[in-house]
């Protein structure tokens, strides 16, 4: 005896199909991811979306910066008297700064970070660096990757993970304070 789909058996493959295709397509990098500079009002603001609608908004990257790292980050699981936070700007096609910490200081310069500095962090920390923003300081030969990646973490999913000088660890997105 042939067996005939219903209706509701034929709507549900349909819609499993769509719901296929959905997934691929969010798991796929959007045309638009970028870095973006949003003034809204007297607000200034950098991330990687596109700016709200009522904000002027001016792309400053070409595509292909480090995905995750441009905005404020806390460093998780430190005491409120030991709080560590940055803020990483994206200057121009390339140009990043970082300034550590509440108090608006001069900005350090970053760099991309290389196979090479992405392969140290790995192998150092026993973890899986993706990409990374590295701080250059003048006059150093210290080789040490300082600066923040984007991690695979424990269940494999993107991390944005800090490695500095005294405090390394996870870092968590928070609202930028300009």
């Amino acid at each position: 005896m042939p067996v005939r789909k219903t209706f509701a058996a034929a709507l549900a493959a349909s819609l499993a199909k769509v719901c296929l295709v959905a997934m691929l397509l969010a798991g796929s990098p959007s045309a638009e991811a970028g870095i973006y500079k949003c003034k809204l009002g007297s607000s200034t603001t950098y991330q990687e979306t596109p700016c709200e609608k009522h904000a002027v908004s001016e792309r400053l990257d070409n595509g292909n910066s480090p995905v995750g790292l441009v905005g404020c980050f806390d460093m998780v699981g430190m005491p409120d008297d030991q709080r560590f936070n940055i803020r990483v700007d994206a200057t121009g096609p390339g140009k990043y700064t970082m300034v550590l910490g509440d108090k608006e200081k001069s900005p350090v310069q970053l760099t991309a970070a290389t196979p090479e500095d992405i392969r140290m962090l790995s192998d150092g920390l026993h973890m899986h660096a993706i990409s990374g923003l590295k701080w250059v300081v003048p006059g150093s030969t210290d080789k040490k990757p300082i600066g923040v990646y984007t991690i695979k973490d424990k269940t494999g999913d993107n991390a944005v993970y800090g490695f500095f000088f005294l405090a390394n660890g996870i870092m968590k997105r928070e609202p930028c304070h300009s």
